[in-house]
């Protein structure tokens, strides 16, 4: 009797583990994909960019998940918040707010209890795995915060709607909604064929997208957190491009540019981890805004001579900066950099 216990939870666990593999769970599903592939060939130093995934349902119940791209050689702006900084999660909030208004159960698992810095799909707690609909994305994301963080491309399992965001072309995304059509056997027997297309993906290109550095003529000073992040979900792709939004505490009053002030233009000379060069040319005094995540231990030099690296738009960096062409370097230098004599 034992035996034959034994064996028929084996056959049940091995079962589940092939229909997944139909599915979607696998590695070829994960780490692939000629599409997300495709989007990795096209990154550049001088024009660097971030991709963000739509948590959805792959058709076992197991969501998409947004790190994976890393495995491709790609910069996601999602991920889990032990990756980032609580300004970074904060300001992830403001991205996802219609979602979690509309709601409220991933509000509660976003902001007390869970780690993921996803864009959440609507039925993402509803298991919803045959839902095929194409998601409207203004009325769960907003496409302009994502763009000031530089996400260039928005990969989805399902349809998305905005007129900002166009479909790229893809080769993969028929063969692999026909496999889906299939039923288990028939995908089974694909697969030991070594014909497996993978799930089908909808890869698209922010025609919003804001550059990683950039120079911003405006500034607006707030006395609070919260105040710097409403103004800024509230803001159009155009304000969140021209103007920084900072402390009053963070930055001295001189140094901010003036309403209506001009910007000029950033060209990127080295991209590193940890280095970064950039040459700019200001019409007018400017706030240079790099998008990474903000931290005490970015220094940085202007014509090489040091100079404040203080938070703008709440999670990034910022630098003030005189009208002229400048040189300018970014240095990551931890504490323990120095003990490891970098």
């Amino acid at each position: 009797m034992a035996v034959g216990l034994t064996v028929k939870q084996s056959v049940s666990v091995q079962t589940r583990i092939l229909t997944e593999l139909t599915h979607g769970s696998n590695y070829a599903t994960l780490y692939g994909q000629p599409d997300v592939k495709r989007l990795a060939e096209t990154q550049s130093v001088a024009s660097p960019f971030r991709v963000a995934t739509v948590a959805v349902a792959t058709g076992a119940g197991k969501p998409l998940h947004p790190a994976y791209v890393w495995a491709y050689g790609l910069e996601s702006a999602d991920g889990y918040f032990t990756l980032y900084p609580c300004r970074y999660q904060e300001f992830w909030e403001q991205v996802i707010t219609p979602l979690i208004t509309f709601e409220p159960k991933l509000y509660n698992y976003f902001h007390y209890w869970g780690s993921r810095v996803y864009l959440f799909a609507p039925w993402f707690f509803k298991n919803d795995t045959s839902s095929s609909s194409a998601i409207r994305f203004s009325d769960y994301y907003n496409l302009g915060l994502l763009s000031l963080a530089n996400v260039r491309y928005i990969i989805s399992g399902t349809p998305l709607q905005d007129e900002h965001l166009e479909l790229l072309p893809s080769d993969n995304r028929e063969p692999a909604r026909a496999f889906a059509e299939l039923r288990f056997r028939q995908k089974l027997l694909s697969m030991l064929r070594g014909k497996y297309p993978g799930v089908p993906l909808y890869v698209y290109e922010n025609r919003e997208v804001l550059p990683r550095f950039f120079l911003a003529g405006q500034s607006r000073a707030f006395e609070t957190p919260g105040q710097v992040l409403e103004a800024m979900r509230h803001a159009n792709p155009s304000e969140l491009r021209s103007t920084a939004y900072v402390l009053q505490a963070d930055v001295a009053s001189p140094l901010l540019p003036q309403p209506g002030g001009e910007a000029g233009e950033v060209e990127v000379k080295g991209y590193a981890p940890d280095r970064i060069s950039l040459s700019i040319r200001a019409t007018g005094n400017s706030i240079l805004v790099a998008t990474n995540s903000y931290s005490p231990f970015w220094r940085a030099w202007v014509d090489d001579a040091e100079v404040h690296v203080f938070p703008v738009d709440h999670t990034f960096q910022g630098v003030a900066v005189e009208a002229g062409l400048h040189s300018v370097v970014l240095r990551y230098m931890p504490p323990y950099a120095s003990r490891l004599g970098r």
